[in-house]
């Protein structure tokens, strides 16, 4: 019994399915969304992460081998007395102008929970529109990645996931909420 499931553990760590991670795996955990994001983002990704910045943004939309495929990110930038939204977008707006011209394509567009606009959310999603959609619950934000426990899988019903995404997506289409949207 023991080797069936030993076995059935490896096919799905393989095909990235469910993958455990613990502390001081990130690369492992970064190279697995990456390929996850070079298997499926022919039609696009969505990146859904409370904590999302543009560096993690770097580390995982910007490793889509297809060009002008709308890549998609929602955050909820937090704000303090010392630190205020202006910071935060200055933050974001400084690290996407450093990018190699070759970045400067992509089709990246970026928004935020902000306001009354939309609603505070927790879960952190990896998601794929394609016609039959393909979704990976992240387990923790990109900026923890491999360094601590947390697992990486697919989520059976990605068309809600997908659903919810696209809802949140259009309640936040304001001025207010772009934090960045790459110019053509």
């Amino acid at each position: 019994l023991n080797r069936k499931y030993e076995q059935e553990l490896l096919r799905l760590e393989k095909n990235k399915f469910f993958i455990q991670y613990n502390e001081n795996t990130r690369e492992q955990a970064l190279n697995d969304v990456r390929d996850l994001i070079q298997s499926y983002s022919k039609e696009g990704v969505y990146l859904w992460d409370p904590f999302l910045s543009a560096a993690d943004i770097k580390n995982t939309l910007y490793f889509t081998p297809y060009s002008n495929v709308p890549l998609k990110a929602i955050t909820n930038l937090k704000t303090t007395e010392k630190i205020t939204k202006e910071d935060i977008l200055k933050n974001y707006i400084s690290e996407f102008e450093r990018d190699d011209i070759n970045y400067l394509f992509l089709n990246l567009e970026v928004r935020t929970r902000w306001s009354n606009y939309g609603q505070d959310f927790h879960d952190r999603f990896l998601i794929f529109p394609l016609e039959q959609p393909k979704v990976w619950s992240l387990g923790t934000s990109v900026n923890s990645l491999g360094k601590s426990h947390h697992i990486l899988q697919e989520v059976k019903n990605a068309q809600h996931i997908l659903n919810a995404f696209n809802k949140l997506w259009d309640q936040l289409n304001r001025r207010e909420c772009l934090v960045w949207k790459t110019t053509k």
